[in-house]
């Protein structure tokens, strides 16, 4: 079960309110932590599961994948962010406007699209 609760925690979840590193750490203490630390390692256990049709044992890059579940519910907290000068020079029609734009989360001298997700930036 505890297995079951992380993977529906970060493949089925998104908090849309988190802004930045401190509040998804929060998010995953709340909502991952208390699970974790009872996940069994029995590869058993996964077999059940799978045998029971409450999912299946995948991997590789798709959307089993963790680093893919984070980029695509989280992504803003991973950007790299880029120059002022290149919104400047790409014409962006609404400029710089903080609505859209913020300092970029992991390099403050950056800015970066004010959104957690594609979803969210639509």
């Amino acid at each position: 079960m505890a297995a079951l609760a992380v993977i529906f925690v970060l493949k089925y979840t998104q908090d849309t309110a988190i802004r930045d590193h401190t509040m998804l750490g929060e998010y995953f203490d709340k909502n991952v932590a208390p699970f974790a630390s009872k996940i069994v390692k029995n590869q058993a256990c996964y077999q059940h599961l799978e045998f029971t049709g409450c999912g299946s044992m995948g991997g590789g890059a798709g959307p089993g994948n963790l680093g893919y579940t984070l980029a695509w519910f989280y992504q803003g907290q991973f950007q790299k962010g880029f120059d002022e000068q290149e919104v400047e020079d790409r014409a962006v029609s609404i400029g710089l406007d903080p609505r859209f734009f913020m300092p970029c989360l992991n390099d403050s001298s950056k800015v970066q699209v004010r959104a957690n997700s594609k979803e969210l930036l639509k």
